[in-house]
């Protein structure tokens, strides 16, 4: 698996969206499935997963990332990731999203 800067823009896209849904300023829901964003940046791919995780210090919204793709991770089928770290002002939570990308 490798970074793909492109990826890591539609992590931060699906990342967005959860943080102004939680901040009740999103005309939509949060973004379940990334792969139209993939497909719309220009990025092949026949499958998309996006893992998320939010707590209130960094070190454990990486591992809620991590207990929530312990089965797709390993996957290797998925051969780029791009990673969003954003802090939500009105929860005080960190915001953590990982997008997986395969052919």
């Amino acid at each position: 698996m490798e970074y793909d800067p492109v990826v890591e823009e539609a992590a931060e896209i699906v990342n967005r969206s959860s943080d102004v849904y939680l901040n009740h300023t999103a005309r939509h829901v949060p973004v379940a499935d990334p792969l139209p964003i993939i497909h719309d940046l220009g990025v092949a791919g026949g499958k998309a997963i996006s893992l998320y995780g939010a707590a209130p210090n960094t070190g454990d919204s990486i591992r809620s990332v991590l207990l929530q793709g312990y089965q797709a991770i390993p996957d290797c089928a998925y051969t780029k990731f791009g990673v969003s770290m954003l802090w939500n002002e009105s929860t005080g939570k960190n915001l953590a999203t990982v997008v997986l990308v395969g052919p």
